[in-house]
């Protein structure tokens, strides 16, 4: 570091590492010429043979230099290149493409440079995700309980609402639950590009999904049908879990009275498969391309109690592109409602 902060307290130089290094390299190509004059003049040579061989010399260095700072200048466009990702990363928030690809130092400051960055920007998304999750498990809870004490201060909390009111808040607490176990998961695989598989059984994710709304379901008179063709499999247990029940809450939500939710699993060419399907109204076909883009409120038409905000989805989303997965979404053509699945590649 002693020759590079020498060589920035120099006016000329201090702005500019490009001329650092052109100018260092310009003087020690010219080393070698100096020497030679030096050499002519101590041993006398002739005057014309001294001139020759100078000239000669002069314009082969000269030559020799001009090349070099060119090439030279070209060899540092990587680093000037990282100065400029790094530049707009910082004021626009611009997410740079650099080249991988390259085994040498400078390579490998670029491959350095582009994973803190991507680093980065997993940390903001991940740090909205979280902030998103917290939100909306917080919300519904809150206003429930808010709900709940009108109810005791105006006396008119009978058996029945205490039970619904018991329900509501085991199911908000099995909602926090994995809320924080995807905060937790997030903060130990942080910058780790692996995915946590754990062996998850099936039928018991399920199930314990279904006993989460069970009671609002009753309250519809609903029934869960499953339909469960696979035992245990190696998933990203926490996501899959979070997204499920979200799925089934909407689900209970929008089926209509004296129905049926049905929960179905398969495996084809390698792709896990998990639907939720409901006997609601559906979704009108322009909300189809949108119903997971943030903050699109679904409402059932039939009971203006029942709705959504549509953060869920939209987390949930992506959530599931976060670890290589997908939800997709379509109308039940056999009969009525909606079909949500849930995809994840097993290879």
């Amino acid at each position: 570091m002693k020759s590079y902060t020498y060589l920035s307290k120099i006016p000329l130089l201090k702005k500019s590492f490009t001329l650092k290094i052109l100018s260092v390299t310009f003087l020690g190509i010219h080393i070698p010429l100096f020497g030679i004059i030096g050499y002519l003049l101590i041993n006398e040579f002739p005057v014309k043979m001294a001139l020759l061989i100078g000239t000669l010399t002069l314009i082969f260095t000269l030559i020799s230099t001009a090349t070099t700072l060119i090439i030279l200048n070209k060899l540092l466009k990587p680093i000037i290149l990282v100065k400029n990702s790094l530049s707009n990363y910082i004021r626009f928030s611009k997410i740079p493409d650099l080249p991988k690809n390259y085994a040498d130092e400078v390579g490998t400051l670029l491959h350095d440079v582009q994973m803190v960055i991507n680093v980065v920007e997993k940390y903001k998304e991940e740090q909205e995700n979280i902030l998103n999750l917290l939100n909306h498990d917080l919300i519904s809870p809150i206003n429930s309980t808010i709900g709940s004490i009108d109810l005791i201060k105006n006396n008119s909390m009978d058996n029945r609402l205490l039970e619904a009111l018991e329900s509501k808040l085991n199911q908000y607490s099995a909602s926090l639950t994995r809320s924080m176990n995807y905060i937790k998961l997030q903060k130990n695989t942080l910058g780790d590009e692996s995915i946590t598989l754990l062996p998850t059984n099936i039928l018991k994710l399920v199930e314990d999904a279904i006993e989460s709304f069970q009671f609002d379901a009753t309250q519809k008179n609903v029934i869960f049908e499953k339909l469960i063709t696979t035992e245990v499999l190696n998933l990203p247990q926490v996501v899959i879990e979070k997204t499920l029940n979200n799925l089934i809450n909407n689900a209970v939500k929008f089926t209509e009275y004296n129905s049926t939710i049905t929960i179905k699993t398969d495996v084809e060419n390698n792709m896990f498969k998990l639907s939720v399907i409901d006997q609601g109204e559906g979704i009108p076909e322009d909300k189809l391309p949108i119903i997971f883009e943030y903050n699109r409120a679904l409402v059932n038409v039939k009971s203006h109690l029942e709705n959504s905000n549509g953060i869920g989805l939209h987390i949930c989303k992506k959530l599931m592109n976060n670890i290589g997965g997908d939800i997709v979404v379509k109308n039940n053509s056999k009969s009525r409602g909606a079909i949500f699945t849930i995809e994840y590649s097993l290879g």
